[in-house]
């Protein structure tokens, strides 16, 4: 951190130096530092390793900017004068995008805000929608204008297309969140991400940006287990031949076990679901200890992703009997289960994504695919007994 007397440079603004009144070109809404655009206050400390400076607010309120997101007073007014991107300051935009994490309310497409200044980069414009304020990449915005023209977009990416408002399938899990993503979860595309390709999609409880090869359409999603990953197959039981303690829930240790889900972010990279955790490896940071067969796909793909839309699920109106025995919490009211043939509940998406890895009850091991057979033969016996007893009557 420099002490003071040290300067640092800006955009377009004079350098700034720890006790220079500074003026901010951003709000802030959320977290400890809250902040409106034009506010007063004085920089209490520089920071070296990047562009970020604290500031402090009247009394109360201290926090981090970027230098660029603040400028001495007499500069003001020449900033409100200024292009954004492919915006000015103060223009009207709307949201392609949704999200469910922002603070202290959640984005929404098509919410309508007032351009202010570059995020954290250039490729990022902080917006203010009134009641909440963040920033987003130049392409998920548009003006109020064009905003309805959006509305069903043809999106190229790479050799794909797609359109504003389809429904596609994730190939990958992100466990880190504070809200996970598991495979198979079904979103909306809203826009263009923030690279040529990648995709902005919406998937109710959480919002993604994906590359085009982590996804797919539903129709597609029961054909993909045979699809390579470099020297993998899709499904495919690998060991991690590493340590990496940054990884997020957890760490992922030497000799963990995983299923390969898609590439990462580039195609000399894979994403591994080890369970506990999930990321991206290189391809030499794992070693294959089951290769899956194709028959066992077909199989699969019969029992779990065409059948599982056939089992039961139910609103709970009250709090169950006992806990999910796979993320072992509560199965509170307004939560949707899934109960299978032999009678066990558990919520819905911890369920679902079981079945899509071991296609077997977590609590009694029994095969779903023996449990189908054996539901079906009692309907049809229930059936017969109830047509001989419509002849007994008749």
């Amino acid at each position: 951190m420099l002490m003071s007397g040290d300067v640092i440079g800006q955009w377009w603004s004079e350098p700034l130096a720890i006790g220079d009144r500074v003026r901010s070109l951003v709000t802030r809404s959320h977290g400890p530092l809250h902040v409106k655009r034009g506010d007063f206050g004085v920089v209490k400390s520089i920071y070296d390793a990047g562009p970020d400076i604290v500031v402090k607010f009247g009394r109360s309120s201290q926090g981090t900017l970027k230098c660029h997101q603040v400028c001495k007073p007499n500069e003001y007014e020449a900033h409100s004068q200024t292009q954004v991107g492919p915006f000015n300051v103060g223009d009207r935009v709307c949201s392609l995008r949704s999200d469910p994490g922002w603070r202290p309310q959640p984005l929404k497409r098509g919410d309508e805000g007032v351009v202010e200044w570059y995020g954290t980069t250039r490729e990022q414009i902080v917006v203010n929608f009134h009641d909440f304020s963040g920033q987003l990449n130049i392409r998920e915005l548009c003006s109020p204008e064009q905003f309805m023209a959006e509305a069903f977009q043809t999106i190229q990416v790479g050799s794909e297309s797609y359109t504003v408002g389809e429904r596609v399938l994730s190939l990958r899990s992100i466990l880190h969140w504070r809200v996970p993503l598991h495979k198979g979860a079904e979103g909306i595309i809203e826009c263009l991400g923030a690279t040529s390709n990648e995709l902005v999609i919406n998937f109710g409880h959480v919002s993604a940006h994906l590359k085009v090869h982590q996804v797919c359409r539903p129709q597609q999603f029961d054909h993909l287990h045979t699809r390579r990953v470099g020297r993998y197959k899709i499904g495919d039981r690998v060991r991690s031949l590493k340590t990496i303690d940054s990884w997020r829930p957890c760490r992922l240790r030497v000799g963990d076990e995983g299923i390969v889900e898609c590439y990462g972010a580039t195609q000399s990279t894979l994403i591994v679901n080890f369970g506990h955790v999930c990321g991206e490896l290189k391809f030499e940071d794992v070693w294959v200890i089951q290769r899956i067969r194709a028959e066992f796909c077909t199989d699969l793909a019969f029992d779990v992703h065409r059948v599982l839309r056939s089992l039961p699920t139910e609103v709970l109106t009250e709090r169950a009997d006992s806990s999910c025995a796979i993320c072992f919490s509560d199965m509170l009211p307004g939560e949707i289960c899934r109960r299978l043939p032999c009678l066990h509940s558990f919520h819905q998406e911890c369920i679902d994504q079981w079945l899509r890895r071991k296609s077997k009850c977590p609590l009694d091991n029994l095969e779903l695919k023996m449990m189908l057979s054996s539901q079906k033969a009692i309907e049809a016996t229930v059936k017969e007994d109830q047509g001989d007893a419509e002849l007994v009557r008749g």
